[in-house]
């Protein structure tokens, strides 16, 4: 798994979630993809995770 593989989904709508990972492994059918479904929380974990960030892709779908 390369780092350009790792995806991490963070939204509180878990039909939106799946969108995103269905559209994630259709362009990337190897993707390595992390769903979170509690933003808040999840986002203050990845900010203490601070340079292992900088080895997963980071994207935003706006629907």
């Amino acid at each position: 798994m390369t780092p350009h593989n790792r995806f991490i989904v963070v939204d509180d709508d878990p039909l939106n979630n799946l969108v995103c990972n269905h559209i994630i492994l259709k362009f990337a059918p190897d993707a390595e993809i992390k769903l979170f479904t509690i933003p808040k929380k999840h986002l203050k974990r990845f900010k203490s995770l601070g340079k292992a960030l900088k080895k997963v892709n980071m994207c935003s779908f706006w629907m």
